[in-house]
């Protein structure tokens, strides 16, 4: 089970030390990745980078380079009345890993160059699965405990439950979730609808969203 952070964020303006600021406010420049919003984690290696860039004049043309370290990526252009432009890049990186990328813009009334980066912190290796230690009962109260893998960037272990010895684990059973720390024990208290037995699942995930395997009270389906 994986999920995906997609929400844009825009990264801070940065001007080139030494540049002159006088025509600095005429124009912006923006870069955006998925996962900016949350320290650009991301458990995937394919996603987009959006550019974008404003002006106050229409005449002006405003070209933005933009690279993935030190190797370029592609380059566009806004030169009409629209006041600029906005553009998505395709990034496929080739491993897990830490990738910084830039967008250096400029243009053609002797403005400053402006350049703004994010980096792309990229894992998509799933954390082992949480212990599961078992569950007590007190009428519809039930009480689950496990303790959490000791990967290093575990950060949630969540709950399933249903009525039946074997499931499938999904949104529509999942009753509740746990911040933990690697190899943290600790326990859930569910407070079941009906009387009837319940039976439990917990799945441990990373700060990017990696999913583990199930372990429970029986054979589950992830």
């Amino acid at each position: 089970m994986k999920r995906l952070l997609s929400t844009l964020a825009t990264i801070a303006i940065l001007a080139v030390p030494g540049a002159a600021f006088a025509n600095l406010a005429n124009w912006t420049l923006q870069l955006s990745s998925p996962f900016a919003a949350t320290a650009g984690k991301a458990n995937t290696r394919n996603f987009n980078l959006s550019v974008s860039t404003s002006s106050v004049n229409a005449s002006e043309v405003i070209s933005v380079s933009v690279f993935q370290d030190t190797a370029l990526l592609g380059t566009f252009s806004e030169s009409d009345s629209s006041f600029g432009g906005s553009w998505s890049q395709a990034v496929s990186v080739p491993a897990d890993g830490s990738y910084t990328f830039t967008a250096v813009a400029s243009n053609n009334n002797g403005d400053p160059t402006k350049t703004v980066e994010t980096t792309v912190n990229v894992d998509t290796s799933s954390p082992s699965a949480p212990t599961y230690l078992g569950k007590t009962r007190a009428g519809n109260n039930y009480e689950v405990r496990f303790t959490a893998p000791t990967t290093g960037d575990v950060v949630e272990v969540r709950l399933f439950s249903a009525t039946t010895t074997s499931f499938t684990a999904n949104s529509s059973n999942q009753v509740g979730s746990v911040a933990v720390a690697p190899g943290q024990t600790t326990s859930f208290t569910y407070n079941a609808p009906d009387a009837g037995t319940r039976y439990f699942a917990v799945q441990a995930f990373d700060a990017h969203g990696n999913g583990s395997t199930l372990s429970g009270d029986s054979v589950v389906v992830p």
